[in-house]
């Protein structure tokens, strides 16, 4: 399974929404979390839901990652002993402030 957030600052890149729309359809990831997002940024993806409130028994899995201040965090069950990878883009912060993060669960 394959998780990617995106704080996309509540599109203050007006300009860029083409390209932020294009990079999240290329993540295809299985499931896409865009924080301060709005009505402009639909990507192909079947459903859309808001960013849940944490509790415990969460593991944040984007933890280790500088500079991230758009984590990942997800129930360690159902993570189990899974490998993960973590990858990112808007390096240079030119589409938002925000890196984007990708967090795959390997089982």
């Amino acid at each position: 399974m394959k998780l990617a957030t995106w704080n996309v600052e509540r599109l203050k890149h007006d300009k860029d929404l083409d390209k932020i729309c294009r990079i999240c359809n290329k993540i295809k990831a299985d499931v896409l979390v865009l924080t301060e997002t709005d009505h402009r940024i639909s990507p192909d993806y079947k459903y859309c839901y808001q960013t849940p409130l944490l509790a415990k028994g969460i593991k944040i899995i984007t933890a280790d990652r500088q500079e991230c201040i758009d984590h990942i965090a997800i129930s360690k069950k159902y993570i189990g002993d899974s490998e993960i990878f973590i990858d990112e883009w808007n390096y240079d912060k030119s589409l938002s402030d925000h890196k984007g993060i990708i967090a795959e669960i390997r089982y």
